[in-house]
C-alpha cells in the first residue's frame, strides 16, 4: 500500500472499499481468450486532510493507452462563464501569455483568445512516443521538472483542466505547473467534485485512472499545500459530477484548510456499506426483466459501462454492448467478454430490448434525437443514480 497521502503526504490512510483484480478499462479484446492487464481498486481516505483517494494505485504505464483513437471528453457548458469570470479578475493584455497543459485545455484557450487580446500556447510533448494520455503527461510533469517542455517564457496564467485527479502526487504536479508561471502568475485548474458519486452510490465512477476523488472543499488543502492564494472558487452543476474551477494566485497564501474529515469519512463509509445492496438490486431487476423475454443491452462501451458490469458482476446477464465507434465494434469487453456491436446491427431487436444507458444525461439527450436504436427502444433506463 502507498504510504503517503497524494496531497498532504500524511501516512494516515484508511481503506474503505475495494474491487480486486479488475480489468484495465481501456482495453478492447479482439479475441475472447486474449489476456489483459488487471488492477486492484482500493478506495480510502486520508484522516489528516480528508482527501478521498486510491490506495496503492496502479502505475501509469500499466494503463497507458495502446490505441491512438481513444480520447475522453469533459463537460464544457460552463467554460464561457469560467473564462469570463477569470478575465474579470486578471489584467491581461496583448503581451500576456496563457498556457494550456493538455488537449483538454484547447477549447478553454480558444475562448480566452476570443474574449481577450492575450496570446495562448499549448505544451507539446514532442519527446513522448505515441499513443499516450493524461496518465503519461502527469508523470512527465511530476518527474521531469528540469525539462522546460519547449517553453521560452513564463506564463501569466496556466490552465489545467481535469488532470490533477489523474496523478498520485497532486502537490508535485501543481508545483511544476506553478513553475511555468511568472512570479505573480495564476493557475486555473478544474476537477470533478465527487460528492454525488458517493452520496448517490455511483460505484462505476471509480476507476484506475482517477487517483483522487476530490470535493469542492478540498480546494483549500490543495492551495495551502502549494502556498497559493485562492482568488475564486466556482462550482458548476452537472448531473453526476459537478465541475469545480479554482483560480489560484502564485504569491502568498490565504487558504486555511478546514478539514472536516469526520463528515467525509461518514460519506465514504455510507458509500461502502451500501454496495452489496446496490449490487443485489441490479441483479434482481435484470433477472426479472429477462424472465419477461427481453434482451439486455448496455449503451456505451467505455470505462463506466465496464466498471458497471464488472463491479456488479453482471456479465452473465448482459447480452450485448452497443457503441457506434468503429474502432470498438467487433471487439469484446475485458473481464466480461461481452461483444460490442453497432446500434444499426441491433436495430431490429430494439423494441424487444431493455437498454441500460451509461451516457451522461447531456449526451443521452443528443443521442435520443439522432440514434435510431435509441429512438425505437421503448425500455431505456440509466445505469447511474441522479
Amino acid at each position: 500500500m502507498r504510504t503517503q497521502c497524494l496531497v498532504c503526504k500524511s501516512t494516515s490512510l484508511v481503506e474503505k472499499i475495494s474491487f480486486i483484480s479488475q480489468p484495465i478499462s481501456n482495453r478492447f479484446l479482439i479475441d475472447e481468450n486474449e489476456d489483459f492487464p488487471k488492477t486492484d481498486i482500493k478506495l480510502g481516505i486520508c484522516l489528516k486532510c480528508g482527501v478521498i483517494q486510491l490506495l496503492d494505485p496502479t502505475p501509469y504505464y500499466v494503463f497507458r493507452p495502446i490505441y491512438d483513437w481513444l480520447t475522453y471528453n469533459e463537460p464544457e457548458a460552463h467554460l464561457d462563464h469560467a473564462v469570463s469570470s477569470t478575465l474579470n479578475r486578471l489584467s491581461l493584455n496583448k503581451d500576456s501569455l496563457i498556457l494550456g497543459v493538455t488537449y483538454k485545455d484547447q477549447s478553454t484557450l480558444n475562448r480566452f483568445s476570443q474574449a481577450s487580446r492575450a496570446r495562448t500556447e499549448m505544451i507539446e510533448y514532442t519527446t513522448l512516443s505515441t499513443p499516450f494520455g493524461l496518465e503519461t503527461i502527469q508523470n512527465e510533469l511530476v518527474n521531469n521538472t528540469e525539462n522546460t517542455f519547449g517553453l521560452h517564457e513564463k506564463a501569466d496564467l496556466v490552465v489545467a483542466r481535469h488532470i490533477i485527479e489523474h496523478t498520485p502526487d497532486v502537490t508535485s504536479l501543481l508545483n511544476t505547473l506553478l513553475s511555468f508561471t511568472k512570479t505573480d502568475g495564476y493557475l486555473l485548474i478544474e476537477f470533478p467534485d465527487n460528492r454525488k458519486v458517493f452520496s448517490l452510490n455511483n460505484y462505476p465512477f471509480l476507476w484506475e485512472e482517477h487517483m483522487c476523488y476530490l470535493l469542492k472543499e478540498d480546494s483549500y488543502i490543495i492551495a495551502e499545500n502549494i502556498n497559493c492564494t485562492i482568488e475564486e472558487i466556482s462550482e458548476y452543476e452537472y448531473t453526476y459530477e459537478n465541475s469545480v474551477v479554482l483560480l489560484l494566485k502564485k504569491s502568498g497564501a490565504n487558504a486555511i484548510a478546514n478539514n472536516d474529515c469526520k463528515n467525509k469519512e461518514r460519506l465514504i463509509d455510507s458509500f461502502s456499506s451500501n454496495f452489496e445492496s446496490s449490487k443485489k438490486s441490479w441483479h434482481n431487476r435484470i433477472n426479472e426483466i429477462k424472465k419477461e423475454g427481453y434482451r439486455i443491452s448496455v449503451f456505451g462501451a467505455g470505462h463506466l459501462s465496464f466498471k458497471f458490469i464488472n463491479f456488479f458482476e453482471l456479465e452473465d446477464l448482459i447480452d450485448i454492448i452497443i457503441d457506434d465507434n468503429v474502432d470498438k465494434i467487433g471487439t469484446f469487453t475485458p473481464g466480461s467478454n461481452i461483444p460490442i456491436t453497432s446500434s444499426m446491427n441491433e436495430l431490429d431487436k430494439a423494441a424487444k430490448s431493455f437498454c441500460i444507458s451509461t451516457l451522461s444525461p447531456e449526451s443521452k439527450t443528443k443521442v435520443l434525437k439522432s440514434n435510431r436504436y435509441m429512438k425505437q427502444c421503448i425500455n431505456i433506463v440509466d445505469a447511474f443514480n441522479s
